[in-house]
């Protein structure tokens, strides 16, 4: 699946008919082949979460289940969006509500604990006045992905930092991710919103594809400010 991926992201990127018609074709048998893979993922995640139970306040165990699961959702979003591409369909999402910071810090909370152990800074500045006109299942897309991109640039770094901060105006809400990780160099900028392209071992590349895919369905944008080793920023306009 990793190497259907990759060769999905490398031929969409490039401006030739021939490379996207080899594209369509890995796409189709990733989406024909989503359920079975979905169900062998989401077997592996019940384990791997029964064996966090199990692992008590062991921190590195925790923090390794953690990228385990991480991992898993990468693919389990990467399958889903391969069979929505092959089947041309559109995005439709569930009505609701979210209290944006509460949310965060219920959904953040195992995340902390791992960046915390990876010597990362991370910190919320969300007010409580926050409500998204979502359900939470697409806003923990959308934070998942936020926060794994951050985690990913600065791992492994010296005082390392990621900062997530909202504010609401008259009929928008603005969500900065701010990093002071790696950066993304210039001549990948202009490809990370394309399907299956990824520079990433462990992920398929499926993740800031997504999330944009889900903010311009709700009417809002996405833009992304990074330089190569100074940090990303990447903001998003979400119409209330």
């Amino acid at each position: 699946m990793q190497v259907a991926s990759t060769l999905i992201g490398q031929c969409l990127s490039r401006e030739d008919a021939r490379y996207r018609a080899v594209a369509q074709k890995a796409t189709a048998v990733l989406g024909i082949n989503y359920h079975k893979l979905r169900n062998v993922m989401g077997g592996i995640s019940g384990l791997v979460q029964l064996s966090e139970v199990e692992a008590g306040h062991n921190d590195e165990l925790l923090s390794n289940f953690s990228e385990m699961l991480s991992v898993i959702r990468s693919f389990d979003d990467g399958s889903r969006e391969a069979m929505n591409l092959y089947r041309g369909e559109p995005l439709h999402c569930r009505e609701g509500e979210t209290f944006l910071a509460n949310f965060v810090t219920e959904h953040s909370a195992r995340r902390k604990r791992v960046f915390s152990l990876a010597d990362i800074d991370l910190s919320f500045e969300i007010p409580d006045s926050v409500v998204l006109p979502h359900h939470d299942e697409y806003i923990a897309v959308l934070v998942d992905q936020l926060i794994s991109n951050a985690y990913d640039a600065c791992k492994g770094g010296q005082g390392r930092a990621v900062s997530f901060s909202a504010e609401q105006h008259a009929d928008t809400c603005v969500i900065r991710v701010e990093d002071s990780g790696r950066g993304i160099p210039y001549a990948q900028q202009r490809h990370i919103f394309t399907p299956f392209f990824t520079t990433k071992n462990k992920h398929l590349g499926v993740g800031l594809y997504t999330l944009r895919r889900y903010v311009e369905t709700w009417g809002g944008r996405v833009s992304v400010y990074s330089v190569p080793q100074n940090g990303t920023t990447i903001t998003l306009h979400i119409p209330l």
